[in-house]
């Protein structure tokens, strides 16, 4: 019976998503928002292992400065922004170039801190506000760009997600051995885009670097890329703004000091740009994901969220 939850699972989502493209993308923008707040509603109390999650991550990083009920707020706010990008991945679609063009606001940053179009670097961003929309607002913004992305466990899903990439101009590089597709990218001039805010094993290729005070793993590969051949890392964001719009916006850019100076040191000035933008918005992080999930050899579980566990 087990054996075929996943095949089940992977029919509803297919479905799903062939629904969202026919109901979805004809919505006027203010029934949109609505829905994402009934969604987010709804996914607060039928995902109770998720929320749950959010609320460990919560309680990790910002502590006693939030009462139970500004913690659940947080936590709802945060199904809120998901369901958005969700349902915007869709609603994105039609019109495409007309709707990041009316929805999509650029701040002056973007100009001032992205080299021109041929000039490449490592765009760096978060799960925060839509990730999804940022490259494609990027690409329509003249940046030519290819995105790193996982190979996600539902085949149509993630054959779903890299078409919607790729209509957009935006080229895949798989996660999976993604260091050579990187580097002949960069070679060519285009940028490359990453999210970093997930967890990524030693052995993998990860570094450890603290987020909120306490410790997680993310991928050194911008940081030793960068030093490997001097391309800028730069983080970008695209913020949801309450009446539908997005704001996007970029950080001055970073470099590793040199060939051999230690990735981590840049991974943890990525991971401060990332807090930043946290802190200032935590309604717009995804709370939900297991982000300390690994504890470093020889320190107290006392440190972390429920879910996580040590490295052997």
């Amino acid at each position: 019976m087990r054996s075929g939850q996943p095949r089940i699972r992977f029919w509803f989502e297919s479905r799903l998503i062939r629904l969202a493209l026919i109901v979805v993308p004809p919505l006027p923008r203010s029934i949109l928002l609505r829905l994402a707040a009934l969604m987010g509603a709804a996914a607060y109390w039928f995902a109770p292992g998720l929320r749950r999650v959010a609320l460990a991550n919560i309680e990790l990083a910002l502590g006693p400065r939030l009462g139970r009920r500004e913690r659940a707020a947080l936590v709802k706010a945060s199904f809120r922004n998901f369901a958005r990008m969700l349902l915007d991945i869709a609603w994105f679609t039609r019109d495409s170039k007309a709707r990041v063009a009316r929805w999509v606001a650029s701040d002056p940053g973007i100009a001032e801190h992205l080299p021109a179009d041929g000039v490449a670097f490592f765009g760096v961003t978060a799960h925060f506000g839509n990730w999804e929309l940022l490259s494609r607002a990027l690409r329509q913004a003249g940046y030519e760009h290819a995105a790193v992305a996982a190979i996600l466990a539902n085949p149509d899903v993630d054959q779903y997600f890299n078409s919607l990439r790729a209509s957009s101009g935006v080229e895949i590089i798989p996660q999976r051995g993604a260091v050579r597709g990187i580097l002949k990218t960069v070679k060519a001039g285009k940028s490359v885009a990453l999210l970093l805010d997930q967890n990524t094993k030693p052995e993998e290729g990860g570094v450890w670097i603290e987020l909120f005070g306490a410790p997680a793993t993310m991928s050194a590969a911008p940081a030793i890329l960068a030093g490997r051949t001097g391309v800028p890392v730069i983080a970008l964001f695209c913020e949801a703004l309450p009446d539908g719009h997005y704001r996007m916006y970029a950080y001055p850019p970073m470099r590793r000091k040199g060939k051999d100076a230690d990735p981590a040191e840049l991974c943890q000035e990525i991971a401060a740009c990332f807090e930043k933008e946290i802190r200032r918005r935590p309604d717009q992080w995804l709370w939900m994901y297991k982000r300390w999930k690994f504890i470093p050899n020889g320190m107290s579980r006392a440190r972390f969220p429920y879910y996580a566990k040590s490295l052997k």
